[in-house]
């Protein structure tokens, strides 16, 4: 299996576009077991690191900054009140005309940060060296700004 980027910086799994496939929440939930498998991870890390070395990249990702990438020039690390965000999601998934109740997401949301937080390899932790920013009162547009600024103080 091979990982790459094509011109749209969209995941490629052996030449293939898998950038929509992996933005759902069965996707979401499924990396959420799978990554507390040590032999997923001691096959997919390796790779990922081997992929960052060759230029700057914008990760995203619940360990990105503690196991992925832990010497990043510039990490953040978002939080939001759970509520908000199964609200969020809802919103994402009625544009996609899926009906998953509000009320399940949220289950499935707390379900998997108590996962992740308590996996083994990789918990769920504010990395070192993080800019913890709190959304749950945030938009997108000011979300994007305050990071924008969080990136050129630290590179400039």
């Amino acid at each position: 299996m091979t990982i790459s980027f094509n011109d749209l910086n969209h995941v490629c799994i052996n030449g293939e576009d898998y950038e929509g496939k992996i933005r759902t929440s069965e996707i979401g939930n499924f990396a959420s077991i799978l990554s507390k498998q040590p032999v997923v991870r001691n096959f997919l890390i390796p790779q990922g690191q081997e992929i960052i070395k060759t230029g700057d990249y914008v990760l995203e990702g619940r360990d990105t900054g503690t196991v992925w990438a832990p010497d990043a020039a510039v990490k953040i690390f978002l939080i939001a009140d759970a509520n908000v965000r199964a609200h969020r999601r809802w919103l994402q998934l009625q544009a996609s005309q899926d009906p998953t109740p509000e009320d399940e997401i949220l289950k499935v949301i707390l379900e998997r940060d108590e996962r992740d937080r308590t996996r083994k390899d990789g918990p769920l932790v504010k990395p070192e060296g993080a800019h913890e920013i709190d959304t749950t009162h945030m938009s997108i547009d000011e979300q994007v700004q305050q990071i924008y600024e969080i990136v050129q103080e630290v590179l400039h």
